[in-house]
């Protein structure tokens, strides 16, 4: 395989250049469903996110050590 200064690349074989054809990889279709399916597919409930049992928003309203934080109580001089 052969590239020149130009990016014309020619592949050789014994010296003497091949014919040969670039094949790019198609993407992937839709299923196609029937006017039935389409309803029932539709109809699948997507269950929402569920954060892992070690994430921050669980931890909520606690230090990293896992104490809970305390309020501030305003002594009315405000």
């Amino acid at each position: 395989v052969c590239e020149n200064a130009q990016g014309d690349i020619t592949i050789l074989y014994k010296g003497k250049p091949l014919n040969y054809s670039v094949f790019r990889k198609q993407q992937r279709q839709a299923e196609v469903l029937t006017s039935k399916e389409i309803d029932i597919h539709l109809k699948k409930k997507k269950k929402p996110h569920k954060p892992a049992p070690d994430h921050p928003w669980r931890h909520y309203g606690r230090h990293i050590s896992g104490k809970p934080i305390q309020e501030v109580v305003s002594h009315g001089n405000d």
